[in-house]
């Protein structure tokens, strides 16, 4: 294992890794299936919208082929990334999204059993929004070197934001453990963390910059993309168990899925899409108006389709920097067969 001790945030996360892990052992019983020609209900797992699309897709259901026939959906709201690796230990959920950090924590630490169907968010495109840290305006802090003995805020240990600060740091000449104070923000409350001066740099989703911004007396400082490179930060998965329990009403919910994703992602539907957008959040549509799903957003592959040696590469680099204890062969958990499958349907 690289590395020495463990930092403390990082022995909390494992604390509840560890409960995961447990629950995973226990051999919890599959609830009874339906009878008959009745649905399958896929309990689904989404967080920040539309950062993640797994709750709003199914806004649109008008547009799919199988929803409601070979399967319905169930949805809950997770804050963060990791939170639901105890929600898959308990399989009290059936799909989700997970970052390279929460997904190789979930299989190393937890001895998870998933399957990779789909790809989420990606960082660090050319020409796309990826996660910016800012501070104040009247802040000292110009460059990288000046983060040392600074809070900075993330919004959840063991997420994608901040595996991606650390690597971020640690490629800097900056040890996140012992140079700065790396502290956990939910994301709606980052800006006013900063500006209360309780975090020197908080971390901004496309909306909440464009808000922030708005406001005046803030600036960018950087992003983590000299340090990762091009990131695939989320996957769309699976239990496993369940996937092989059901796999015919997932080819549906995939083919169903990535119908619902293009659909908002194209420029013809905008002002419907922010309208639906809003409803959902219960925000304004002004937040999201002219930049949701848009080049002024994080980059989404329209068909769902995860870049594994992206993926790949960024598991790595937490084995590298020491947050990971092993190296992790992602490719052994993917199972692309599903979007295969679901864009010959679509172009039929």
């Amino acid at each position: 294992m690289i590395g020495g001790s463990v930092p403390s945030h990082l022995a909390r996360f494992a604390v509840g890794v560890v409960c995961a892990a447990l629950v995973f052992g226990a051999g919890v019983v599959l609830r009874p299936l339906r009878g008959g020609a009745d649905p399958v209900v896929i309990r689904v797992a989404y967080g920040a919208t539309p950062a993640t699309m797994g709750g709003l897709v199914f806004e649109k259901t008008d547009v799919m082929r199988h929803y409601g026939k070979s399967y319905t959906v169930e949805r809950s709201f997770f804050p963060a990334s990791t939170q639901q690796i105890q929600g898959f230990a308990a399989k009290a959920i059936d799909v989700g999204f997970l970052a390279y950090p929460s997904f190789a924590f979930a299989v190393v630490n937890a001895q998870a059993d998933l399957t990779i169907w789909g790809g989420g968010l990606r960082e660090c495109v050319p020409g796309y929004y990826s996660q910016t840290w800012a501070v104040l305006g009247s802040s000292p802090i110009k460059a990288v070197e000046d983060l040392k003995g600074k809070r900075i805020a993330v919004p959840a240990f063991g997420t994608g934001t901040d595996g991606g600060l650390r690597i971020f740091l640690k490629k800097s000449g900056l040890d996140p453990q012992r140079d700065v104070s790396i502290v956990e923000v939910n994301w709606p409350n980052q800006e006013a963390m900063l500006r209360q001066g309780k975090v020197d740099a908080a971390v901004f989703l496309p909306d909440f910059w464009r808000a922030a911004v708005a406001k005046g007396d803030i600036r960018k400082v950087f992003d983590f993309c000299p340090g990762t490179g091009y990131v695939q930060t989320l996957v769309e998965v699976v239990r496993s168990d369940f996937l092989k329990e059901h796999r015919a009403a997932m080819q549906d919910f995939v083919e169903d899925y990535i119908r619902g994703l293009q659909w908002f992602l194209d420029p013809a539907h905008h002002k419907e899409a922010v309208d639906i957008t809003a409803k959902f959040t219960k925000r304004p549509a002004s937040a999201f108006e002219g930049w949701a799903f848009t080049k002024e957003d994080e980059y989404r592959d329209p068909w769902a389709w995860p870049d594994m040696a992206a993926f790949q590469r960024n598991v790595d680099q937490l084995y590298e920097i020491g947050m990971l204890p092993k190296k992790l062969d992602v490719t052994k958990y993917a199972d692309l067969s599903l979007p295969t499958e679901a864009k010959k349907r679509i172009e039929k």
